[in-house]
């Protein structure tokens, strides 16, 4: 069976382990906001789910859901790292974690899915896949490293700034009428089959 915890604070003391199973993390209030990574479970006014709470979530699980469609922005506080595949759900507001790296092992899969706007630094999932979408607001990233990328927006921009040579692979950009914008020091290769 899956699992849903709802509550405006969550804390874990010891392991948590699912044998292929949705685990779902969410606020109880609606537009509460969640912070993810860090040390700190001291703020009141969002759900923290700090790095050493992360890392008690062991690898088996189906997926991780953390949000849902009435949670409000999340942010992240530092680096997070997931061996199993993630969603991060703000079905009120925005997600942002510039200056903080979201790190996928294993085959894990990254979906940030947003109402508003998107703004990540880097995406570091070799080995899975990354997609990124926002019904009513734009995206704003650097680098992404994935087996395969998918953005999309609905009429909103979309600008990767990249700090690297990179590569894109199988991409699928679909913007609904925005703009989109690669820009890259270097070298940009897409490569496979794609769309944009």
């Amino acid at each position: 069976n899956n699992i849903t915890l709802t509550g405006n604070e969550i804390n874990f003391n010891n392991t948590v382990s699912g044998n292929n199973i949705n685990l779902t993390l969410q606020p109880f209030t609606s537009a509460f906001p969640v912070e993810i990574g860090g040390t700190s479970n001291n703020n009141p006014n969002s759900l923290n789910l700090t790095n050493t709470e992360l890392n008690l979530l062991q690898n088996g699980f189906n997926l991780i859901i953390i949000g849902g469609e009435s949670t409000g922005n999340i942010n992240a506080v530092g680096n997070v790292s997931f061996r199993d595949t993630i969603t991060l759900e703000s079905g009120t507001g925005s997600i942002e974690t510039r200056g903080f790296n979201i790190t996928g092992t294993d085959n894990a899969a990254i979906t940030l899915n947003a109402n508003q706007n998107i703004n990540v630094r880097n995406i570091i999932n070799p080995n899975g896949n990354i997609s990124l979408r926002t019904s009513n607001g734009f995206i704003n990233t650097n680098d992404l490293v994935g087996n395969s990328v998918n953005l999309t927006t609905n009429n909103g921009n979309i600008t990767l700034s990249l700090i690297q040579n990179f590569s894109l692979i199988n991409p699928n950009i679909t913007t609904n009428g925005g703009n989109f914008t690669l820009n890259s020091p270097s070298v940009i290769q897409l490569l496979a089959t794609g769309e944009l």
